[in-house]
């Protein structure tokens, strides 16, 4: 599965839609609601992170103690904003 996430703008916890296509062509899509929650910069460039809204708005965050087992959390390329 592709995932591709691109927000309209850099603000924080804004929500945006990440289209996933869910065959191996790239034929269907399915559009996913992310949170952004963050950019940091690495040595190959800036990395924007993403989470699952559903966990989001339930107030799961990357630091809480069931992240790993509640939330889904994707990264993508900051020259995409």
């Amino acid at each position: 599965m592709q995932s591709q996430c691109y927000p309209a703008n850099s603000e924080k916890e804004k929500s945006i839609f990440s289209v996933v296509f869910v065959d191996e062509d790239g034929l269907v899509p399915c559009m996913e609601p992310r949170v952004f929650v963050g950019s940091k910069n690495e040595p190959e460039g800036e990395k924007l992170y993403f989470q699952d809204f559903h966990s989001y708005h339930r107030g799961i965050r990357f630091e809480s103690p069931d992240a790993d087992d509640e939330a889904t959390f994707v990264t993508g390329a900051g020259r995409h904003r």
